[in-house]
């Protein structure tokens, strides 16, 4: 509505490859770090030694994040900033204004793994694609007019417009409104968590080039979290209403990518898992550019057998197969997210997955249940449905999905436990790839 377009919500992003942007990481590795550990690993393959990493990764960043250097100028990500899928957040009933430079060199570079396509053509695989040199922001459910700000060149969405795609060094500008709207209607609505793609939805995915957002509710403000190493974090934030329209809750948000391309140090790429539930569920896994297989906590590679004596076969060096999520079994946290939150505080989970391999996930948050419908004022609104059964696990979190886990108990459940509370791609395999991390209830 062009009413609200002078007090729409901007944003100034950039398509960057992160082997350039990430140049001054102080890890040494050239591209996108997944996780940072120099664990070795010893299989059938034989023996290798982290960090895992994507050399080829690609990243959508926030201008204000980058700093030029050179002549010419190539970007830079500022060192206070957290390596994350993008996340922006918008309020119910605001028009977004998104600006989109394509700043990637002019041939991205590319490199073969293990991340597979259907098998449908004998031979051909995601391998023998070629990354798109174009980037363009697809987003989920908010209007807009398809014509020039859907981000896909798709039939005759182009036509009248031009393309909706950025070529390198080029910038497109995209216009969407957080809410319904008819002929003689214009409704707000709190989406919630969405997915954000980009144009090439194979090999852009794969690269870890997507993100989420999150519609808030109407009049919303947020504070942004920081990580523990004290960096500036996206994907968890305090909402308020500065009018006291509802009651402030911490948020976190969650971005699944299942198809990802990694390599150990050394540049060897490393393999799929020796048992997966599904031929397609291939590639390495990760939530928000971090990943923690257990594989790598345990010391074997992927490609190692389940059973059996002797090098080459997993083993259990220690009493209970839990130990190996214990911190002393690394020295730390997991490299995974660990979303700190205080007893107590209302919490909302913002789940997506934006795109990647056709195998679904499970989500699942220990102790913490959640409204399965949390939809309120003929669906507007995200609140408390009394209609609305309670879950604690989420099936069918596949390519596009995302949905809000509402916690009404609030951060430690009804009685406010304090501790360490688990969450995962619910399958052992995912689990093991390293979708898993921790909410850690602060007293």
């Amino acid at each position: 509505p062009a009413a609200t377009l002078a007090n729409a919500r901007i944003y100034n992003l950039a398509a960057v490859l992160a082997q350039e942007v990430l140049a001054n990481d102080p890890i040494g590795i050239s591209g996108l770090v997944y996780n940072p550990r120099a664990d070795s690993v010893t299989g059938p393959a034989g023996s290798f030694s982290g960090p895992l990493y994507d050399s080829t990764a690609i990243m959508f960043v926030h201008m204000s994040d980058l700093t030029f250097v050179g002549s010419p100028a190539r970007p830079r990500l500022n060192q206070n900033v957290r390596r994350e899928p993008l996340i922006l957040r918008a309020n119910a009933g605001e028009c977004i204004k998104v600006s989109l430079r394509n700043l990637l060199p002019t041939k991205v570079v590319d490199k073969a793994g293990y991340s597979g396509l259907s098998m449908i053509v004998d031979g051909f695989n995601m391998n023998e694609l070629e990354p798109s040199q174009q980037v363009s922001l697809h987003p989920q459910l908010v209007f807009y007019d398809v014509q020039r700000s859907d981000g896909s060149n798709v039939g005759l969405n182009p036509s009248q417009f031009g393309r909706q795609t950025a070529l390198p060094n080029e910038l497109r500008t995209y216009y969407w409104y957080a809410g319904h709207v008819t002929s003689s209607t214009v409704v707000p609505v709190e989406f919630g968590a969405t997915g954000l793609t980009s144009s090439d939805p194979i090999k852009h995915s794969n690269k870890g080039l997507m993100g989420s957002l999150i519609i808030e509710p109407p009049s919303s403000q947020w504070a942004l979290d920081l990580d523990q190493d004290g960096k500036t974090t996206r994907a968890g934030a305090v909402v308020s209403s500065p009018t006291g329209e509802f009651k402030p809750f911490h948020e976190f948000a969650l971005v699944i990518q299942d198809d990802v391309n990694l390599d150990y140090a050394g540049g060897t790429a490393v393999p799929n898992l020796m048992i997966d539930d599904d031929a397609e569920n291939s590639g390495q896994k990760a939530i928000n550019y971090r990943t923690e297989p257990l594989w790598y906590r345990g010391g074997w590679g992927p490609e190692t057998p389940l059973t059996g004596n002797g090098p080459g076969f997993r083993t259990r060096q220690f009493t209970q197969f839990d130990q190996l999520l214990h911190n002393s079994w690394v020295g730390g946290d997991p490299e995974t997210p660990v979303f700190e939150v205080q007893a107590g505080e209302k919490l909302r989970f913002r789940v997506v997955h934006p795109s990647g391999h056709t195998q679904s996930h499970v989500f699942e948050l220990y102790g913490h249940p959640w409204l399965e419908m949390p939809y309120a004022a003929n669906s507007t609104q995200i609140g408390d449905n009394p209609n609305s059964g309670w879950i604690g696990t989420r099936g069918g979190v596949g390519p596009s999905d995302h949905f809000d886990a509402l916690i009404l108990d609030g951060a430690g459940g009804r009685f406010g436990v304090t501790g360490d509370y688990f969450f995962r791609s619910y399958s052992g395999p995912r689990t093991d790839a390293g979708i898993w991390g921790l909410l850690r209830v602060l007293p």
